[in-house]
């Protein structure tokens, strides 16, 4: 291992140690090169700035897990990403309250997309609603891992992952039922009756 890496290393187990118990916003560079034992100058002269190397840290800890796993469709990769999470539970927490464009949101949204893009894109009529679309699914499972991170007691990462797939499942068969059923006469014309109502409250 190189000189470089070392450093490297050095300073993003110290940032991950700080952010276990300390928002990201309330930490400075003093603070993780105290911690890691290394001095200012070491720190830029391998990262610009905290963002940097909380960014890094996303690749070496979550991307380089993602492209690790054998996958058949986007699903697949949920129990993973739910145990590697639950792993470093505390320091996660305080990642998902990191806003903008350094948020492990934004990051994660960013190299997801392909693959749901992959299994997904054919269900929409052009880009713009796969954008659309795609983008609310990943807010949504986001929202739910960080509520679930932070919930206590935590369910078992296996257990949730379950709890999630299984609902995105059932709910993806109860939508392809509902767009595909035959509307029963009493609910025909219903754009009609609201068009009515609507020129009537005018």
């Amino acid at each position: 291992m190189s000189n470089s890496l070392i450093t490297k290393k050095a300073l993003a187990e110290a940032l991950k140690l700080l952010m276990r118990k300390t928002p990201f916003s309330k930490l400075s560079i003093a603070d993780i090169c105290s911690t890691a034992g290394l001095s200012r100058r070491s720190f830029y002269r391998h990262f610009r700035d905290k963002y940097e190397l909380l960014n890094w840290i996303y690749y070496e800890d979550f991307c380089v897990l993602i492209n690790r796993i054998p996958l058949k469709r986007s699903l697949d990769m949920f129990p993973f990403v739910c145990r590697h999470l639950y792993s470093d539970r505390k320091f996660y927490i305080h990642a998902f309250e990191v806003e903008g464009q350094n948020s492990f949101r934004s990051y994660c949204a960013e190299r997801l997309y392909p693959h749901l893009a992959r299994d997904y894109s054919s269900a929409f009529q052009n880009s713009y609603e796969e954008h659309f679309y795609i983008d609310r699914i990943m807010s949504g499972v986001f929202d739910c891992l960080q509520e679930w991170l932070k919930a206590e007691p935590c369910t078992p990462p296996d257990e949730f992952a379950e709890q999630i797939t299984d609902s995105i499942t059932r709910f993806a068969v109860l939508f392809a039922k509902v767009a595909t059923r035959e509307l029963p006469e009493s609910e025909e014309g219903f754009e009609g009756q609201s068009g009515l109502l609507e020129t009537e409250n005018l």
